[in-house]
């Protein structure tokens, strides 16, 4: 080091270690990272082997179900799948995530939570066999049944390997326990149609004079009672929102139920900003050939 002073050749030593020992840690962050993101993909490859395994024989037992002599058997096949989605994700916790590899944690956190939260509610509600008792909460299990199934669908497009699959045949599973399965197909549709329709016109479009002529007879009369006239009806109608008007809703047509000829009862729930909920029981009355509106709680119409 012929020509440097002494200072500027401790600089120089001192330059040259850190290039080494940088180039050195740099290598073995990326074996490190390499090592983590096979360990990831032979962790995915494995778990969701089993768990697709456990949702086709779930599906299985939920196709050739005749009565509720075969509840023993779907409920068995829905703790082994609900088992092992828990069991992958205390895996999941337990494995050291690649860099980048954030968004694929959260997509498959949520998919596995969803998909355990509905699975312990089925089991929960189906344990006594009791399709009364199912179909009383018919609403919750179809909302968590269709949560799960999206939160897995987004997983499956974005990160499963192909030639992994999960039948929706599992998110039905309230259809089969309740044994309601094309009972009064014609009229529940028809109640079905009325209530979204309802509901778009109050809660998406705005279109309060929709939601004038969808209610029924009886509780048009309400105006005339308090001599309201009815070109105040849109007015009267926010009134009774107040300012807690929701932004979106779910109905499922199975939780439509018959209480005699010409009345029906729907569970619809109403969310709030994507974060609170409320679920209610809507009633409507058959006039002539049409289903009309004639008990709509969120607005204190009883």
């Amino acid at each position: 080091m012929h020509g440097f002073s002494l200072r500027g050749k401790i600089f120089l030593i001192v330059g040259i270690v850190i290039l080494v020992g940088g180039g050195g840690t740099c290598a073995y962050l990326w074996k490190s990272n390499s090592w983590r993101t096979d360990e990831w993909n032979r962790r995915v490859k494995v778990e969701w082997k089993e768990i697709a395994s456990l949702s086709i024989r779930f599906a299985e037992a939920l196709n050739s179900a005749s009565g509720t002599e075969d509840f023993q058997k779907i409920l068995d096949s829905a703790k082994a799948l609900n088992e092992k989605a828990k069991e992958a994700k205390q895996e999941l916790r337990n494995t050291k995530i690649p860099w980048r590899y954030e968004k694929k944690l959260l997509l498959e956190e949520t998919a596995l939570k969803s998909l355990s939260d509905y699975l312990t509610f089925l089991i929960q509600i189906s344990q006594d066999a009791n399709e009364e008792k199912i179909r009383e909460e018919k609403t919750i299990i179809d909302d968590k049944a269709r949560i799960a199934n999206q939160d897995i669908s987004d997983f499956v497009v974005e990160i499963l390997p192909a030639g992994y699959y999960i039948p929706a045949d599992i998110f039905y599973a309230g259809d089969v326990l309740s044994g309601e399965s094309g009972a009064e197909e014609g009229e529940k549709e028809a109640v079905y149609q009325t209530i979204c329709t309802f509901l778009n016109a109050d809660i998406k479009e705005n279109n309060i004079w929709l939601v004038w002529e969808m209610l029924s007879s009886m509780k048009k009369k309400i105006t005339e009672v308090f001599r309201l006239p009815k070109e105040k009806f849109p007015e009267i109608w926010r009134d009774l929102w107040g300012n807690n008007m929701p932004d979106s809703f779910y109905v499922s047509k199975s939780s439509v139920k018959f209480t005699g000829p010409t009345n029906a009862e729907v569970n619809v729930i109403v969310y709030y900003g994507g974060k609170n909920s409320k679920i209610n029981t809507v009633k409507l009355v058959k006039e002539g050939s049409e289903w009309k509106v004639d008990g709509y709680p969120f607005a204190g119409l009883n």
